[in-house]
């Protein structure tokens, strides 16, 4: 499992998913949890090395075209 900060996680429609980085834009990725403490949560569903989003100011959605700041 992958292991991802607590606030890239989302639930939206009734599904649990995150955002992730998809050329210049955001793509809607399914997920499932598992264990987790007060920051970082398991992830199943996604793969070693996508890269996901965290929230802002704004609105993340599917499609949204964004510049990533990597850290």
């Amino acid at each position: 499992m992958i292991v991802t900060p607590k606030e890239t996680v989302h639930t939206e429609h009734g599904q649990t998913g995150v955002y992730v980085l998809t050329d210049d834009h955001l793509e809607w990725k399914q997920i499932t949890l598992g264990v987790s403490n007060t920051t970082r949560t398991e992830v199943n569903g996604l793969k070693e090395g996508e890269e996901v989003a965290i929230s802002s100011d704004h609105a993340l959605r599917n499609g949204l075209v964004v510049k990533p700041a990597l850290q």
